[in-house]
């Protein structure tokens, strides 16, 4: 999850899934620790960035992009895909 301020000084939260770029990884690698030290990154800083504590950097996008041969016109689907909210509606429709 992302926490940012909006220009009305008020945070909003916006929450992506991660299901399918785990699913690539353990299509691509078998394992996440695989994946992991393939980018050059602990087992830590990855599941960090999978349960969306710590946002993916740019190069880290390209770079895992690149390991997972996934397309840059697929990257929204993999790294910035809405988590369905609690309530029946997702995020998708912004």
């Amino acid at each position: 999850m992302v926490r940012r301020q909006g220009r009305t000084g008020k945070p909003y939260n916006v929450a992506f899934s991660s299901k399918r770029l785990k699913g690539r990884i353990v299509e691509v690698y078998g394992s996440a620790a695989r994946f992991a030290a393939a980018m050059g990154m602990s087992k830590a800083s990855l599941s960090g960035r999978l349960t969306g504590r710590t946002p993916f950097l740019q190069g880290e996008i390209w770079y895992a992009c690149i390991l997972l041969q996934i397309k840059k016109e697929e990257i929204g689907d993999f790294f910035f895909c809405p988590e369905e909210r609690g309530d029946g509606h997702d995020d998708g429709d912004l």
